[in-house]
This record gives C-alpha cells, sequence and structure tokens, in this order.
C-alpha cells in the first residue's frame, strides 16, 4: 500500500536525487537511504481478515431487528472463515436460542466458552438454556460461574433455580 505513495514521491524528487548524487558528501547517505526505503516500499504488510468480525456484526445487528434466521446464517458464515472467534459461536447461540433449537444453542454457547471460558454473559445464556432443558444442575453451575465472573451481572440472580 506504500509503494504508489512512495513511487509518486521518488517522480518528484529524482532530480534532487540526482543532484545529491553530484555534492560531496551526499552520495553516501543516498546509497544508505535509498535500499531501506526500497526495502520498506516493497515489504509486505500484513493485513487483517476482518470477514469474520464483519459477519459477527452483522449477525448481531440481524438479532437485533428481530430476523434469527438471517443472523444463524451470517454467524455460520463467519465461522467459515475463523471458527475460533468465540463472539460468533456466542451469537450463532443466541440465534439458535430464538429459533427454539435449544440444543444446538447450547452446542454454540459451550464452544464460546472453550475459546473464551471467562465470558459471563456466554455462561450465562448458556444457564439459560440449561434450564429450558430441563438441566438445572449445570444451570445453577453455570449461573454461579456467571455471579463470580461478574457479580453485578443484572439478571443472573433472578434466574436462579431454587431460590
Amino acid at each position: 500500500t506504500l509503494a504508489p505513495g512512495l513511487a509518486v514521491l521518488a517522480a518528484l524528487t529524482a532530480r534532487d536525487i540526482w543532484q545529491a548524487l553530484h555534492r560531496p558528501r551526499r552520495p553516501i547517505i543516498l546509497l544508505v537511504a535509498l535500499p531501506i526505503g526500497l526495502a520498506c516500499a516493497w515489504a509486505p504488510l500484513p493485513q487483517t481478515d476482518f470477514r469474520a468480525l464483519d459477519h459477527y456484526n452483522t449477525a448481531a445487528f440481524l438479532l437485533q431487528k428481530g430476523l434469527p434466521r438471517e443472523a444463524e446464517s451470517q454467524a455460520r458464515h463467519g465461522l467459515e472463515f475463523d471458527p475460533s472467534q468465540a463472539r460468533l459461536h456466542f451469537v450463532l447461540g443466541n440465534a439458535l436460542f430464538i429459533q427454539g433449537r435449544l440444543a444446538e444453542a447450547r452446542t454454540a454457547f459451550e464452544s464460546s466458552l472453550k475459546l473464551q471460558p471467562d465470558d459471563a454473559s456466554t455462561h450465562y445464556n448458556l444457564a439459560l438454556v440449561c434450564l429450558e432443558l430441563g438441566d438445572h444442575a449445570t444451570a445453577r453451575r453455570e449461573l454461579d460461574e456467571t455471579l463470580r465472573l461478574d457479580p453485578s451481572h443484572p439478571r443472573a440472580p433472578l434466574r436462579y433455580p431454587g431460590k
């Protein structure tokens, strides 16, 4: 991405470089600076792939708009790009939960927690799924973990089974 800009800069200053080469003590500076500049211009820059993040943002937006099927599709597509994104598993779990596909939602939340075990919201959502599935022991453990990670979590104490 720097090469075009450096090429324009080089073209604009070619006359100055030519003149500097004919002055005493300047060629040494240019002989050092020129290879460094060329190496910087052609060195590959690392590029981050934001496709998975784009799919997460789209899926989260679609959930807010009440479109869980579309959100599920976006989350699954994002996971094809990067299955190590905990937030994609989380939003997928939310989309599945809203659709009533509880076993799949549980799997998605568990996948998210394998990648990001200290996320209180994921523990809480997993607890809700477990409550719906009738697995009260796991729900209690997940709510305890939610409160351990975030003692001020606004909803965890309200849904605690048996209290």
